[in-house]
C-alpha cells in the first residue's frame, strides 16, 4: 500500500464561498434571473508553449563519477551535474536503519554519501553511517535531546570535511564525526529545522520554520550571523536547503522571498519574490518555495509551488526569465536544459538560457495507467537519464527525450529524491530502508 506523506501541515482558512458558475436560480428563498450571455471565466491559469521550433535533440553532458553526493541537491549549490551510473542498475543491498515514517512522523529529507559511507536520519530522529559497499552500519547517534517529551517533524543531515551536520526539529544544530559518530558539539535554533543544512568554507547554514537562516562556525559551532524573512503562519512540511556559491548564500523562504547574502556576514545583495498572481485554492495561494535554489554559471534558478520558476542573475539579482511552471522537486540543469518535475506531476526539459519548455512527459504509475495520485521526487541525472521515484514504489529512468526508457520496482514508498555516489543509486524509502542498486 502506497504512503502519503503530510505536506500540507498548517492552513488558515476561514469563511464560507459561493460558486458563481453553480448557484441556484433561487438564493434563499428568492427568484433570481439568471444572466443573459456567454459565461467567462474570472481566472485563467497560464498555460506553457513548447519550444517547436528546433529540431536539434537534447544532448547531455558526458557523465562523471563522483565521489561524494555530500549535500542536499549533492553540492552546495546544488549542481552535481550529470553523473555516472550503470545503464540497467540492479539492487545490491537493502539495510533497515531504524524508524519507518506514519503520517504523523514522515522522513522529509535525503540522504547524503561521502568516504564511502551513506548517512540519514530516521523519523525518531536516529542519524546512521552505513557502509556504501556492504550496507553494514558502522554508527548511529540519537539527535533527540534528553529533556525532549515530544517526537519531532524532519530535519536532515549535510557532509563536509570529515563531519556529519544535522538540522533538529528540537531547535539544534549537531556536529558528527563522520567516520566514529562521536558528538562534536551541539547548538541552539531560534525554532525548529525541518530541513537539512548546507555547508561551505567552514560555515554551516540552517534554515528553521520561522524563516530564520543562521549561520555558524562549522568546526567549533559557535554562532556567526543570522537573517530573517516574514514568518508565515501556513506552510508546506519541508522547505529549500539554501545555496551557496562563491561567497554568496541564496537562501528562499516559506514566504516566496528569495535573498542573495554575503556568506560571511550575512548582509543583503538583492531580493526577489515568487508570489503567486491568483490565488485559486488554499494550497496553490501559498508562496512556498520547496525545491532548493540551484546556481549554475552566474545564474540562480528557483521554483516556487504556487506555479513560477525563474532565473535570476546571481550578481545584479536582476530577473532575466520567468515562466508559469511550478514544482516542490528540484530542478536538474545539464548544459543548456532544465529537467524538473511540475506541481501537475510532469517531468518538463526548458531551455536554461530562455525557459522555454522543450518536451513535457506526463509522470503516470505503471500499475495503474493516468493520474493516480502519485508523489513523484527527483529528477537525478544519471548515466543518461533522468531518474525520479514515487509514493508507489517504482524507479522511472528517461531519456533525454522525455521517453521511458526503463523501470524497476522497488516495492515501498520513495518520497525522497535518490542520490547517486559512485556509479551506485542510492534509494531511501518511507521505512527507513536504505536501498543500493548498481
Amino acid at each position: 500500500m502506497s504512503y502519503f506523506p503530510r505536506l500540507v501541515y498548517a492552513t488558515l482558512v476561514i469563511g464560507v464561498s459561493l460558486s458563481l458558475s453553480g448557484c441556484s436560480d433561487k438564493w434563499f428563498g428568492v427568484d433570481k434571473q439568471p444572466i443573459q450571455g456567454e459565461r467567462q471565466p474570472v481566472v485563467t491559469q497560464a498555460k506553457v508553449t513548447l519550444d517547436n521550433t528546433s529540431a536539434n535533440p537534447v544532448n547531455l553532458s558526458v557523465p562523471t563519477e563522483n565521489d561524494a553526493w555530500s549535500q542536499a541537491g549533492g553540492t552546495a549549490d546544488h549542481t552535481p551535474g550529470h553523473v555516472g551510473l550503470g545503464a540497467t542498475p540492479a539492487k545490491i543491498w537493502a539495510r533497515d536503519i531504524g524508524s519507518s515514517a506514519s503520517n504523523e512522523y514522515p522522513i522529509v529529507s535525503g540522504p547524503v554519501a561521502a568516504e564511502g559511507m551513506v548517512f540519514a536520519l530516521d523519523a525518531k530522529g536516529e542519524v546512521s553511517a552505513v557502509d556504501l559497499t556492504s550496507g553494514k552500519i558502522i554508527w548511529s547517534g540519537q539527535i533527540k535531546p534528553r529533556d525532549a517529551r515530544d517526537e519531532g517533524i524532519g530535519g536532515g543531515v549535510a557532509y563536509d570535511a570529515g563531519k556529519v551536520y544535522v538540522a533538529s526539529p528540537y531547535a539544534q544544530l549537531l556536529c558528527f564525526d563522520a567516520k566514529t559518530g562521536a558528538e562534536v558539539w551541539r547548538t541552539e535554533l531560534y525554532s525548529p529545522s525541518r530541513i537539512a543544512p548546507s555547508v561551505k568554507d567552514g560555515r554551516v547554514f540552517a534554515l528553521t520554520i520561522s524563516n530564520e537562516l543562521q549561520a555558524f562556525n562549522a568546526i567549533t559551532g559557535d554562532s556567526l550571523w543570522a537573517h530573517t524573512g516574514i514568518v508565515e503562519m501556513a506552510g508546506i512540511l519541508g522547505g529549500a536547503s539554501p545555496a551557496i556559491g562563491d561567497g554568496v548564500v541564496i537562501v528562499a523562504y516559506s514566504s516566496g522571498e528569495v535573498f542573495a547574502l554575503k556568506a560571511e556576514t550575512g548582509v543583503e545583495l538583492w531580493s526577489e519574490g515568487l508570489v503567486p498572481h491568483f490565488q485559486l485554492d488554499a494550497v496553490s495561494a501559498l508562496a512556498h518555495i520547496r525545491a532548493r535554489p540551484v546556481i549554475s554559471d552566474d545564474m540562480v534558478y528557483c521554483v516556487s509551488q504556487s506555479g513560477k520558476i525563474s532565473a535570476i542573475n546571481i550578481a545584479t539579482g536582476q530577473q532575466v526569465w520567468q515562466k508559469p511552471v511550478g514544482g516542490l522537486r528540484t530542478p536538474a540543469v545539464d548544459q543548456n536544459y532544465i529537467f524538473m518535475v511540475t506541481s501537475d506531476n510532469e517531468l518538463m526539459c526548458l531551455n536554461r538560457l530562455t525557459g522555454t519548455p522543450i518536451w513535457v512527459q506526463p509522470l503516470v504509475s505503471m500499475k495503474e495507467k493516468g493520474d493516480d495520485g502519485v508523489m513523484w521526487a527527483g529528477p537525478v541525472l544519471a548515466g543518461g537519464h533522468l531518474i525520479v521515484t514515487g509514493s508507489n514504489g517504482e524507479i522511472h529512468f528517461y531519456g533525454p527525450d522525455g521517453q521511458l526508457s526503463h523501470r524497476i520496482e522497488h516495492g515501498a514508498a520513495i518520497t525522497v529524491s535518490p542520490i547517486v555516489v559512485k556509479g551506485t543509486l542510492i534509494i531511501y524509502d518511507q521505512r527507513a530502508v536504505i536501498s543500493a542498486y548498481k
